[in-house]
């Protein structure tokens, strides 16, 4: 009951009824947001390098999101493997790669790629913490969390530890690029895509078990 109800949650989200099914590349990153924590649950680490290159096609964002998605992801699991960065090294490489080709000049690939940082550089109209905070204040943040986050975080310890704080450094990180990029609205897609999936299976644990003591085992959480 609790994961078909966390599949309702995300899939009437205000996200994806008005970005994810209009036909947003933001539906493509958020697949293959998915297909990694799904790698990540199950333990194979070695499927990020196979969602690496599809993953940054969908939409450029993909490629420092999942890395360091899945780092801090192996920060936090115990005990460490380190023969596992070989995975998120595959990962970081494939990605980056596939984005800068993508944004290869005719002056060469690397100053293709920084002409692009350059041209992203727009929170100098309003100053950088005003765009940053900006990106928390807009209307379309709050259609997507104003009832999602706090049912989320009422049972967000019963979730996997790694998940959770895999979900709010790259959170973080794309509230960073959302200033940056004085994006606005536009950031909203990005914190969805991060963070809908774990507040969604919170959110549905709090609606469904409630409080009781019964229902107070840790769930997927390591």
């Amino acid at each position: 009951m609790t994961s078909l109800v966390g599949a309702m949650l995300f899939l009437f989200n205000f996200a994806v009824a008005n970005w994810n099914l209009a036909g947003y590349v933001d539906s493509g990153e958020a697949f293959f947001l998915a297909l990694t924590v799904w790698s990540l649950l199950s333990q194979r680490w070695y499927l990020l390098a196979l969602w690496a290159v599809p993953g940054a096609l969908a939409k450029d964002t993909f490629a420092p999101f999942a890395v360091v998605f899945t780092g801090i992801w192996w920060f936090n699991d115990r005990p460490l493997r380190p023969a596992r960065l070989i995975w998120i090294g595959a990962l970081a490489i494939l990605s980056g790669w596939t984005v800068l080709a993508s944004l290869e000049s005719p002056s060469g690939l690397y100053s293709g790629g920084f002409q692009y940082a350059k041209e992203m550089k727009a929170f100098s109209q309003v100053g950088f913490l005003r765009a940053t905070l900006r990106c928390l204040t807009v209307r379309e943040f709050w259609f997507v969390f104003a009832w999602l986050l706090p049912l989320g975080l009422m049972r967000i310890k019963r979730m996997d530890r790694r998940w959770a704080w895999a979900v709010t450094v790259t959170f973080s990180l794309a509230l960073i690029l959302g200033g940056y990029n004085n994006a606005l609205g536009n950031t909203t897609r990005a914190f969805f895509n991060i963070a809908g999936p774990l507040l969604s299976l919170a959110a549905a644990v709090f609606l469904t078990q409630g409080s009781s003591a019964a229902h107070q085992r840790p769930l997927l959480r390591k």
